[in-house]
């Protein structure tokens, strides 16, 4: 399975970081799409996902809580994560 990942610090560092990584994806939907650049940046676009869809699908927050949804990953039967760096 792959999924992003960070342990947060404490919860506010883990709002912190969904929030970049959703300006990420706003980003990276521009890249894919029509490459919109504004003063030499990709300019963000709109999504259908929201803030709090992106954080259900990326493991970001404090230690507990990765392994807390870790472990139902490994119910599944999923033994391996692959977490991409950037």
């Amino acid at each position: 399975m792959q999924r992003g990942i960070y342990a947060a610090r404490d919860d506010a560092d883990a709002r912190e970081k969904v929030a970049l990584a959703y300006d990420h994806y706003k980003r990276f939907d521009n890249i894919k799409g029509p490459r919109i650049v504004h003063g030499g940046m990709i300019a963000p676009l709109p999504r259908k996902q929201t803030l709090e869809e992106l954080a259900e699908n990326h493991l970001i927050g404090t230690s507990p809580e990765l392994v807390d949804r870790l472990s139902v990953y490994a119910e599944l039967g999923i033994d391996e994560v692959l977490a991409p760096c950037g």
